[in-house]
């Protein structure tokens, strides 16, 4: 089975991030606790980030970028950083960052919902395929609220705690 050419080139990609992340964390990112610096060293950070991806792969379409997420828990001094797994190119997603759970790595987005009932939608996407994600609103909203550990409810509860929803 031959695999698609947009897939390829961001596995290309990822795995060239995934690689040189580390020390690009380390330069810029070291040491840095204060809020508003965070803030502004992580939006550059991630800028650099997308301006060397394409440059070193100038065949990438902007929307197959892998993205980064970073995360700072000042209280504990320490600076996490998720990269996207799979490709996800569907148009207004935020990527939230990536989970394993039982062995599986799933990547958590959210997007604004065309239901008036619910603002967003929960996206956890474990796989390249086009059918390789799981969906929700209502059930990730339920699960966080029942307390049920699942993909959904983990992105729900992500988009939470980064004042996504009020």
């Amino acid at each position: 089975m031959d695999i698609d050419p947009n897939i390829a080139i961001f596995i290309e990609a990822r795995n060239y991030l995934i690689s040189t992340l580390e020390e690009k964390v380390n330069v810029y990112l070291s040491g840095i606790w204060d809020p508003l610096s965070t803030f502004v060293l992580i939006r550059e950070t991630n800028k650099v980030i997308e301006k060397e991806l394409k440059s070193l792969f100038p065949d990438i379409q902007e929307e197959y970028l892998p993205k980064c997420k970073f995360k700072v828990r000042a209280e504990d001094h320490e600076l996490e950083v998720g990269v996207q797994e799979y490709l996800h190119n569907e148009p207004n997603s935020t990527f939230l960052g990536n989970i394993e759970m039982t062995g599986v790595n799933y990547d958590l987005y959210c997007r604004n919902s065309w239901d008036p009932n619910f603002q967003y939608v929960f996206i956890a996407r474990y796989g390249h395929d086009p059918i390789s994600f799981l969906k929700g609103s209502k059930t990730a909203a339920a699960e966080y609220m029942m307390g049920i550990q699942s993909p959904l409810s983990i992105a729900y509860n992500i988009a939470l705690e980064e004042g996504f929803m009020s």
